[in-house]
């Protein structure tokens, strides 16, 4: 009975064990799968910011990412001159505002001292004022010393398109800006009013100068973040339907159809009985021996 009791309980936590780590394993594996990024690649000429239309240069960059934080026809797009870089963002009107953190923390949004921009977005008025800022927590972010952000906006079917030109070195005196160069990888992640709070994707952006930039771009580490929720979900859901589900099984089959025998009969008595299940499982796990 006691070597029973061990097998039992070994099994049962090889069982719990297994389930835990391949649903551990399983979510990771997902978020893993979601890291992506862009390419700004070098384009000819540059961005007319007054002539009131998206340049159309943009039609050609095909590296692009759809963000769910703008909407659901948001996405962003990136090139560069050598000396500057572009930025294309689209995003739904019914934002007040939207922003994009540089070198997010892995598990917050908008960390102190982050570098980042932010967009306001007025749809009454049809216009957008941006800022150059420095996150200070989740509170609004503070103004950079200056604005390095040069813009234009167009609305269009409860969207807004907005370009921006920024230089790749600001020389910020505070050195909160990030600083681009050719082969340069940056990490990234966006918010909105409507999605702020909570987890976000990280994306990393590659900036490509050089036509002749050799081998392929450095993606830093992402750190992954488990879903802690949906761990949860699986744990409390899958691992009592295993469990449970080996103890039946386990019934049926050595209880029910296919008992172990023994060549000795040590009963002696006729009105001897089969333990009940629940007798069998307080004896198993309650019992103090």
């Amino acid at each position: 009975m006691k070597i029973m009791k061990k097998t039992l309980k070994i099994s049962l936590f090889i069982v719990v064990f297994s389930l835990i780590s391949l649903t551990v394993l399983t979510v990771v594996g997902e978020v893993a799968d979601d890291q992506v990024g862009f390419v700004s690649p070098k384009i000819k000429g540059g961005i007319d910011l007054n002539d009131g239309e998206i340049t159309s240069f943009w039609t050609n960059i095909t590296d692009y990412q759809n963000v769910t934080e703008f909407g659901e026809h948001g996405y962003v797009k990136f090139a560069n001159n050598e000396t500057h870089l572009y930025t294309l963002i689209v995003s739904s009107t019914e934002n007040v505002w939207i922003s994009i953190e540089f070198e997010p923390d892995p598990s917050l949004c908008m960390k102190n001292l982050n570098d980042g921009w932010s967009f306001y977005i007025d749809e009454e008025e049809e216009t957008v004022l941006a800022k150059d800022i420095m996150f200070i927590g989740t509170v609004i972010p503070e103004d950079d010393v200056k604005n390095d952000l040069q813009i234009e906006s167009v609305f269009s079917e409860g969207l807004v398109y907005i370009e921006v030109v920024r230089s790749f070195d600001t020389s910020d005196p505070d050195g909160f800006d990030i600083a681009f160069e050719n082969g340069s990888t940056n990490l990234l992640q966006f918010a909105s009013k409507k999605k702020h709070f909570g987890d976000h994707n990280k994306y990393y952006l590659y900036v490509l100068v050089s036509d002749k930039t050799e081998g392929n771009p450095i993606i830093p580490d992402i750190p992954e973040i488990v879903d802690l929720n949906q761990v949860k979900f699986l744990l409390l859901g899958v691992t009592p339907v295993g469990v449970f589900g080996f103890i039946g099984i386990h019934m049926i089959r050595r209880v029910l159809y296919s008992p172990i025998k023994h060549d000795h009969d040590r009963i002696v008595s006729s009105s001897w009985k089969p333990p009940t299940l629940v007798e069998r499982f307080k004896d198993t796990f309650l019992s103090k021996e």
